[in-house]
């Protein structure tokens, strides 16, 4: 609920039913945990489909294992997926606190501050729209250049936009809230954050795929397992954050760990991506 049309009444809500914003956003964590359930049980069964018939235990164990076993054995798939975990996990932060500044902050009422949730629309929106299409234009130039020979690592270049819009859109966000701007900067900077999630979940998810075509629903099982866990442990932190450092310093911490994680996250697999695939073990 904190990232959704009924987010600027969530406190109102607790109130009314005598429940601490600790505890509605306690819910709110276990529900977005629970999304990890689908990818990491279910979607790993796909892969079995037409072979040997095989009990209900063995399909679970199969299921429950294999991604594990991915995440564990697979150095690429770490590294990709931790960059992912983490991009969701300051993208449910800012979502946990967006709606309440505009009330806190900018005392507007819930049905205005409701209204600032179509900047995140249209950077989502501008990112899907640009990336698919930017995304096939690259992975031909780059197939062509070399024979028509494909690799995963054509998908990374996608990912270089995001490591700059991410954290250009967090100080911006940040310290346009700290210093009471007008209210379209603040949207314009959640606009541009929201546009570097969606550019690199994209290339991030198209890499993972690429690059473990015998097992795809486990490897994105094992990625959507970690982003999840993320997204459910980081708001937990997040009053303490804001209330230590403010959103300019708060959101400025958020933004200097993506970039010394994001900067070696595309040099990673576009350099040493073919090597680090190759030692993972062969029956994962």
């Amino acid at each position: 609920m904190s990232g959704a049309m009924m987010a600027p009444a969530l406190s109102s809500i607790s109130a009314a039913l005598g429940t601490s914003p600790e505890d509605a956003n306690l819910a709110l964590y276990i529900f977005i945990l629970a999304f990890a359930f689908g990818p990491l049980v279910l979607e790993p069964c796909t892969e079995i489909v037409g072979r040997k018939p095989m009990t209900v235990s063995q399909k679970l164990r199969i299921s429950l294992l294999k991604p594990f076993t991915l995440l564990a054995t697979q150095p690429i798939l770490q590294i990709m997926s931790l960059f992912l975990a983490y991009n969701f996990g300051i993208l449910y932060i800012v979502l946990a606190t967006f709606a309440t500044i505009w009330i806190d902050v900018y005392y507007q009422t819930l049905t205005t501050s409701g209204l600032h949730y179509i900047s995140l629309a249209v950077g989502y929106t501008l990112a899907a729209q640009i990336g698919g299409p930017l995304t096939d234009r690259i992975w031909n130039h780059l197939q062509a250049k070399h024979d028509g020979n494909t690799a995963p690592e054509y998908r990374v270049p996608l990912m270089l936009p995001s490591i700059f819009l991410i954290p250009a859109g967090l100080f911006w966000y940040g310290w346009s809230v700290h210093a009471q701007t007008h209210w379209a900067v603040v949207d314009v900077g959640i606009g541009v954050f929201g546009c570097g999630i969606i550019l690199g979940t994209q290339s991030m998810q198209a890499y993972v795929l690429d690059a473990f075509p015998d097992h795809t629903a486990s490897a994105s099982a094992a990625s959507q397992f970690l982003r999840n866990l993320f997204a459910f442990a980081f708001p937990i932190f997040t009053p303490s954050l804001y209330r230590e450092l403010g959103y300019g310093w708060g959101n400025s911490l958020l933004a200097f760990l993506f970039i010394a994680l994001g900067v070696p996250a595309p040099l990673i697999p576009w350099r040493y991506g073919a090597t680090l695939r190759g030692k993972g073990e062969p029956q994962a």
